[in-house]
């Protein structure tokens, strides 16, 4: 997901934001994911990762995966994107933190680059497996909070005159596009993994299957076609509330309307 890191930096670049009732919440939550890193800093330094049972994480990973106060504002307004974005970018950092857990021990340096790729990408899956209990509300917050802001960047960039959309935003705005197909790509193959458990699996195709609607508005039908792909061959082994959350992701990502961010 490092796809979305600086896209709302590199839309907005000096533009001014204001601050409304979303971004006070915002706040709240920044500071919750300060305590959480402060955690995280003397679990790795006794070689591991903060685990549910931890005095206070448990808490905290509730506090940092509340839909409800955090992404359900209706208050949110476009001078509030950044304030959002960084919100991501934090749940980002701490869903990395895990995935990429002991990553000096697994991925060697010098090696060739496809090497690498392939050592990083085999980390991620054990650690992914080993935090399960822990991502398992991490996860399904992060892609709802990027599908939150999919809204205000649609808002924004239709303020913006031609000669404003520089090559610079064209590129933000393609990163995300890269970003969205890598989340539904990983967290649809993870699916198909017998290792994990059916509640995270539920949880993050139902995040994914709201986030569809405005995801798919951004990407571009030959993008959503991929996706769509994907859906409908895990859809295959999968059965009750998951494969409705399937079938929800194919409906909306077969749209063929392209408009707004998807023209850009």
């Amino acid at each position: 997901m490092k796809n979305w890191k600086n896209l709302a930096q590199i839309l907005l670049l000096c533009i001014c934001t204001g601050a409304n009732a979303g971004a006070h919440e915002i706040d709240a939550y920044l500071a919750a994911a300060q305590e959480f890193e402060k955690i995280t800093a003397e679990k790795t330094a006794q070689g591991r990762m903060p685990r549910l049972e931890d005095k206070g994480v448990a808490a905290l990973i509730s506090t940092l995966s509340d839909n409800k106060r955090f992404l359900n504002q209706a208050s949110y307004q476009q001078g509030d994107l950044l304030a959002l974005m960084d919100m991501c970018k934090k749940t980002n950092a701490i869903t990395m933190s895990y995935a990429l857990f002991d990553m000096k021990s697994h991925v060697k340096q010098g090696d060739d680059q496809t090497v690498i790729v392939q050592q990083v990408a085999k980390l991620m899956g054990m650690n992914i497996l080993s935090y399960q209990n822990e991502l398992e509300q991490l996860h399904p917050f992060l892609i709802r909070c990027f599908a939150r802001s999919v809204p205000l960047l649609s808002e924004f960039t239709a303020t913006l005159k031609p000669e404003e959309f520089t090559e610079v935003r064209r590129g933000g705005i393609q990163q995300a596009r890269n970003g969205i197909l890598s989340i539904y790509y990983g967290h649809l193959q993870a699916i198909s993994y017998p290792e994990l458990k059916k509640s995270f699996k539920e949880k993050s195709s139902q995040a994914l299957a709201e986030a569809a609607i405005p995801f798919a508005s951004m990407i571009q039908p030959s993008t959503r076609k991929q996706i769509v792909d994907i859906a409908t061959t895990t859809q295959k082994s999968t059965s009750g509330e998951i494969a409705s959350n399937l079938r929800k992701i194919i409906d909306a990502m077969s749209a063929t309307e392209c408009t707004g961010l998807c023209k850009i």
